[in-house]
């Protein structure tokens, strides 16, 4: 949502644009996440008319990097349905803490606990199932260790 705005066209050349963070023939996504619904209008030399109506869905920016390759948390599948695999390679022995947010901050679920133990890999299924559909962030607590990363329930 703060992307730069985008140039609209439309065909034939010489319609108005009108809808939601339209400003001429520029749209502004801060306009809000969401589809956003964008009518092209024409008239020609002749008075002959009409109107073309397309749906621009703008996605929430986060403002954090999701988590490259090398961390040692993965989330999958996102985006996902009734669950999300969180894979980790614990730092301590103990518990893993998971907590997801909606993109205000808000509580989401219920915070999930794990224990683990050793030094490999461990694969932590987080049900999903009654969280409605959205972006939200997923903070897992890993000892003295947090990860945030973004994810998509979609449903």
């Amino acid at each position: 949502m703060d992307d730069a705005d985008v140039t609209l066209t439309g065909t034939p050349a010489g319609g108005t644009w009108s809808g939601p963070g339209v400003t001429g023939s520029n749209f502004d996504p801060s306009v809000g996440a969401g589809a956003q619904v964008l009518t092209y209008s024409y008239t020609d030399n002749n008075n002959c008319s009409g109107t073309a109506v397309v749906t621009v869905n703008v996605n929430a920016c986060v403002g954090i990097a999701e988590q490259q390759d090398g961390s040692a948390v993965k989330v999958y599948p996102n985006p996902a349905t009734d669950f999300i695999n969180v894979v980790i390679v614990p730092t301590e022995n103990g518990q893993v803490q998971v907590q997801m947010f909606d993109l205000s901050g808000k509580a989401a679920s219920e915070q999930f606990a794990f224990n683990v133990s050793g030094n490999m890999s461990n694969t932590l299924p987080v049900n999903t199932a009654n969280i409605a559909s959205g972006a939200y962030l997923m903070r897992v607590t890993n000892g003295t260790q947090v990860s945030v990363t973004r994810v998509v329930i979609s449903r």
